[in-house]
């Protein structure tokens, strides 16, 4: 009886510690994505065009998804930036460079000698007044870089950058007011790819519109648990999917040969919101 006692004791407490590690979960992504929301809202373009693209002048100001610059490493499998008025520091004014990326790191436990997978949602963050990185005017090609980004990759003792732990996915999608995908043709409707690249400056079509917001921007995100992100055995895919939901239904699906993945999915969800730009230019 004993024996019996002790092992539902043991599930009934595994239970609840995965419950409260989701719930802690969802609770921190909750603000995390009240926080994106009141940042990307104030994205915008200046109408002041001081940038010469070809034969055309546009904003220096940019709003940009998976940038060519910016190595795939930190594309996971969506990074986006852009500029809004929200400087903590205003002495050289409040436009800041802001965006948000996965950083995904892998150590080895020197105790246990086993891996340890991190995989974080990273905020980046410049101010004018952070005279040596802040580019966005005096070199508007390359203001955002690999080199620059790495620096809000969280590092052992200086966690700079780290926003919401436990992400292992990001999905960034730009919508145009007809309800379409920003980077399709005129007409081509809701038709998806993955590669969700886009640049205000271009919009990604020579026959576009240029120098423009998009009206929406849907984000979502998969999150997993801290209790279940301590049994990776190896990081997870997530490149290649139309958005979060797309990439769990198909980790459900290989779930079904891959016991390791088994042990994390149920700790495993997604996460999604929308935002409609304030300074949106049609």
């Amino acid at each position: 009886m004993m024996v019996l006692l002790a092992g539902v004791s043991t599930q009934i407490g595994k239970m609840l510690t995965e419950g409260y590690s989701q719930n802690q979960n969802r609770n921190s992504a909750r603000i995390a994505m009240n926080f994106m929301i009141h940042e990307m809202k104030q994205a915008l373009i200046s109408r002041q065009k001081n940038y010469s693209l070809g034969a055309t002048s546009v904003s220096a100001l940019q709003f940009v998804i998976n940038p060519s610059a910016l190595s795939q490493e930190y594309a996971n499998p969506d990074a986006v930036f852009w500029q809004a008025p929200i400087a903590t520091v205003t002495s050289s004014g409040d436009i800041a460079e802001v965006g948000y990326f996965i950083a995904r790191q892998s150590k080895i436990d020197g105790v246990s000698g086993r891996a340890i997978y991190h995989s974080d949602l990273c905020r980046f963050y410049v101010t004018p007044a952070d005279t040596s990185n802040f580019k966005i005017y005096t070199n508007p090609d390359a203001w955002v870089t690999t080199a620059l980004v790495a620096q809000f990759v969280p590092q052992y003792p200086d966690y700079q950058g780290l926003f919401l732990e436990n992400v292992i996915g990001l999905w960034v999608v730009p919508y145009k007011s007809d309800g379409s995908i920003m980077n399709t043709t005129a007409g081509a409707g809701n038709s998806m790819t993955t590669d969700h690249s886009y640049d205000s400056r271009t919009n990604n079509l020579i026959s576009a519109p240029i120098d423009r917001l998009p009206s929406l921007v849907q984000v979502s995100m998969l999150i997993i648990d801290s209790h279940s992100i301590k049994k990776l055995t190896n990081q997870i895919e997530v490149t290649g999917y139309n958005n979060a939901e797309d990439c769990l239904s198909a980790l459900r699906l290989h779930a079904a040969s891959d016991a390791s993945l088994r042990q994390v999915l149920t700790g495993i969800e997604s996460v999604y919101f929308s935002v409609s730009l304030d300074n949106y230019n049609p």
